[in-house]
């Protein structure tokens, strides 16, 4: 005769072998969603690689090519402002060629150095800021134009480079704070360098 003892040990070893199993199922499920993730990240990448390539390869006019790359870009990075500058021929100054949700009275140029574009510029490096709340009351500075309304959310600055030299920044920000992040800069950083051959193209065709 089985023994009450025997009988509850086995019920417990069950219990604790059905919640193994659901806990790796639980596990498995989450594997399975974030390769799901994953891959449609990807697939979403080579769609904006794609699109982006046809569209610098299609138009020779600056503004208008910068228009549409950026709505393709838009679709993937929730962006809610932006801003281009270029170094002008002198490799002095830095020209704002393009920009959208800022709120821009006549041609705006500034020196290397000032402003965050200016000093990303300066040093090459790519910038990531993650709340500006914090950048705003630490440097009391703009991150695209001068005098710009300080909103909260989150920037990245990306340096253009085209044959090893600066030629330009790409500035991003989004109305929530880490609206925008390390891995949205690094996958800006990868298209810099289609948008600054094309940026190139279109303005040895201007000259």
């Amino acid at each position: 005769m089985i023994s009450f003892a025997t009988i509850w040990n086995n019920l417990m070893l069950r219990e604790r072998r059905i919640a193994q199993l659901e806990q790796e199922l639980n596990e498995s499920r989450a594997h399975e969603k974030a390769l799901g993730d994953l891959l449609e990240k990807k697939l979403n990448e080579v769609y904006i690689h794609y699109h982006i390539s046809r569209t610098i390869g299609s138009l020779l006019d600056l503004r208008e090519m910068l228009k549409q790359v950026f709505d393709i870009i838009q679709k993937s990075l929730p962006f809610d402002r932006i801003s281009v500058y270029l170094l002008d021929e002198k490799q002095e100054n830095l020209d704002l060629v393009f920009y959208n949700g800022l709120d821009v009275n006549g041609n705006i140029s500034l020196p290397i150095g000032e402003g965050t574009p200016g000093r990303i510029v300066e040093n090459g490096e790519h910038l990531h800021i993650h709340d500006l709340t914090v950048f705003y009351e630490t440097f009391n500075d703009f991150v695209h134009i001068p005098g710009e309304k300080k909103l909260n959310g989150s920037y990245i600055g990306i340096a253009l480079k085209a044959h090893n030299s600066i030629i330009g920044i790409i500035g991003l920000d989004s109305s929530a704070k880490y609206g925008l992040s390390v891995d949205d800069m690094d996958f800006m950083a990868i298209l810099s360098y289609q948008l600054a051959a094309g940026i190139e193209k279109s303005r040895l065709f201007e000259k």
